[in-house]
């Protein structure tokens, strides 16, 4: 996710895939996440900030302390949906190389528990996609008498 201010000043004329390839700016994560490890991988140039809540680093990419935000499909898809406002300042950008594997792990010794996440797991009879998670989370809201 980008602030379309910095996006615009940056990009000065280039490809957007191949800004994004070789992005050497700063770029927002929470701290001591899966997103923070990926970044420093995927982005080996950029200057990596860490925040210690996902709102603060939307925070910090909407007022332009930092050029962009890495995180995941849903989080970034959830500010769209909570946020609608924020589509004036920020643009999103889904990176559809790379993937976000999601497991579970419980103790050893809670066989019921991991009985009841693998019941789970089969009765889901497709893979979910980021808008599935959003519609089920705009669902739950919605019934718990949220927006």
């Amino acid at each position: 996710m980008f602030s379309r201010l910095k996006l615009a000043q940056n990009l000065q004329g280039r490809d957007l895939g191949y800004y994004i390839r070789h992005f050497d700016g700063s770029l927002g994560v929470i701290q001591n996440s899966s997103f923070a490890t990926f970044a420093r991988t995927d982005f080996p140039d950029a200057n990596i900030v860490a925040y210690p809540t996902w709102e603060q680093v939307v925070e910090a990419t909407t007022y332009g302390d930092v050029d962009a935000a890495y995180g995941d499909e849903f989080e970034i898809r959830r500010i769209t949906v909570d946020h609608p406002e924020t589509s004036i300042s920020l643009r999103t950008v889904a990176i559809t190389d790379a993937q976000d594997a999601i497991s579970v792990v419980v103790p050893w010794d809670a066989p019921r528990l991991l009985a009841i996440v693998n019941q789970v797991i089969d009765n889901q009879p497709e893979a979910m996609t980021a808008d599935d998670v959003n519609d089920l989370y705009r669902l739950s809201v919605e019934t718990e008498g949220g927006h």
